[in-house]
């Protein structure tokens, strides 16, 4: 889609969430996806796909490059034209996220062990940060500063991924049990 239309591949995976309502992750991440699906099934939520860029002393800063489907988006879709690196001009989306309280999950594997690592938090408003590497004035990526429920030492000794999927309210409990089913160990 870059090539054809200058449309980064997030647009378009955006569109099939919104438009089909099919899971898509933005980059090759199978157990994120895995992950996903997991969500959406048991929540029926979209289980937004973010990564870590920020891990502060009582918080971390989540977010996305361009990819925030409209089902957690606050307000309308909002995109601008900007320029990373050397890709090139492309769409990006700036879209605020949805505030709120809730659920960080990710699956991995090692072997044929898999592993779920589920945290609870509240979701707020980020402060101004940028991304290095964006054509200046950079753009305010979407994201959130989500306050754990945990301390950040016991999360950060536990992450699985940079990419986590979100999903709003608690729900640990329909993981933890969706995991014993399936002889998943939840940390």
């Amino acid at each position: 889609m870059k090539k054809l239309m200058n449309f980064p591949p997030a647009m378009i995976l955006m569109m099939l969430a919104d438009e089909d309502s099919v899971c898509t992750i933005p980059e090759n991440d199978t157990l994120g996806a895995v992950t996903q699906l997991m969500v959406r099934y048991l929540t029926s939520q979209i289980g937004a796909y973010m990564e870590f860029y920020e891990f502060m002393e009582d918080r971390i800063l989540l977010g996305v490059p361009d990819y925030v489907p409209s089902e957690i988006v606050d307000g309308p879709v909002r995109v601008t034209t900007t320029s990373f690196g050397s890709f090139g001009e492309g769409i990006l989306n700036i879209s605020k996220v949805r505030t709120g309280n809730v659920t960080l999950s990710r699956l991995s594997s090692k072997g044929d062990k898999y592993t779920m690592h589920i945290v609870t938090g509240k979701a707020v408003e980020p402060r101004s940060w940028e991304e290095a590497g964006w054509k200046p004035p950079a753009p305010q990526l979407p994201s959130l500063e989500v306050i754990l429920d945990v301390s950040i030492e016991d999360f950060a000794e536990k992450v699985l991924s940079q990419h986590y999927i979100i999903s709003y309210g608690d729900n640990t409990e329909a993981l933890k049990d969706l995991c014993r089913i399936l002889n998943i160990e939840v940390i």
